[in-house]
């Protein structure tokens, strides 16, 4: 039987088609990306805050592991206030920030990078904002900053 070149085409195109369907739907990725245990993380006065995230692939991506994480922090300016390195490990719970003294009231951006079982690199990122770090914070300045004066 002699498929038509129509039939052909179609037949490639299909292919293609199912092949870049099973490499977007096998795609690691790190989600629930957290500063002390929560997703949205604004104003707390913890000086030293601890990240966690999860890496999560699909149901025909077995094996998956991390075998390596780097995170990496910037202030509102983009200097870098903390860099882990490429650090080898399968931890992702509770790491604790060792960078240069965190900012009352600072927005920081953070990216955290796992390498996976094949030393392929997943990166997503976040952000979080320090409260007053005051430990007798006065309570006028701690209403103006509450209110967003």
């Amino acid at each position: 039987m002699r498929i038509s070149k129509p039939s052909y085409r179609h037949f490639l195109m299909a292919l293609m088609f199912f092949f870049n369907a099973v490499i977007c739907f096998s795609q690691t990725t790190i989600k629930n990306l957290q500063v002390d245990y929560q997703t949205e993380f604004l104003g707390s006065d913890d000086i030293t805050p601890h990240f966690s995230w999860q890496m999560e692939g699909t149901p025909n991506n077995r094996g998956l592991m991390q075998t390596a994480y780097q995170i990496v922090v910037a202030d509102e300016d983009e200097n870098m206030m903390w860099d882990s390195k490429k650090t080898s490990g399968s931890v992702s719970l509770g790491i604790p920030y060792e960078g240069k003294k965190l900012q009352p009231t600072t927005k920081y951006t953070f990216q955290i990078t796992v390498w996976d079982q094949k030393d392929a690199p997943i990166t997503n990122s976040s952000w979080f904002e320090t409260g007053l770090l005051d430990a007798d914070p006065d309570p006028d300045k701690k209403m103006m900053w509450a209110q967003g004066y």
